[in-house]
């Protein structure tokens, strides 16, 4: 049913839109079956990634890619900088709650990639 169908979004780089962010997280991981703490996981890694984007990069906008499996969900930000997390406290925190909530976080030129697993 859902065997590699993207979805791409853009928002701008701007913190009033990471609700419209987690609000598309949300669905989409709804449509594909996750249970209410996977659906939370997703929201807040997504949220994290985004806010690292907005604190540490000069980017306008916010690129996203979902890639949807059988199995799992592959979130793709574009612009998190692994080394420039590395200098700040607040986007270290942000990585260790991804890392902490996604099944898999992987960089990857100039991208963050969230996975997590159904079930």
């Amino acid at each position: 049913m859902f065997n590699n169908n993207v979805f791409t979004f853009s928002v701008p780089a701007e913190p009033k839109y990471i609700s419209i962010v987690r609000l598309t997280t949300s669905g989409i991981a709804n449509t594909m079956k996750f249970d209410v703490d996977g659906i939370e996981d997703l929201k807040m890694s997504v949220s994290e990634a985004c806010n690292i984007i907005i604190s540490e990069s000069n980017k306008d906008t916010i690129n996203i890619e979902y890639i949807l499996s059988e199995e799992e969900i592959s979130i793709k930000i574009d612009g998190v900088n692994r080394y420039s997390i590395e200098e700040n406290d607040s986007s270290k925190m942000s990585e260790m709650i991804i890392r902490a909530l996604m099944d898999e976080v992987k960089y990857n030129d100039n991208k963050i990639e969230l996975i997590k697993k159904i079930g």
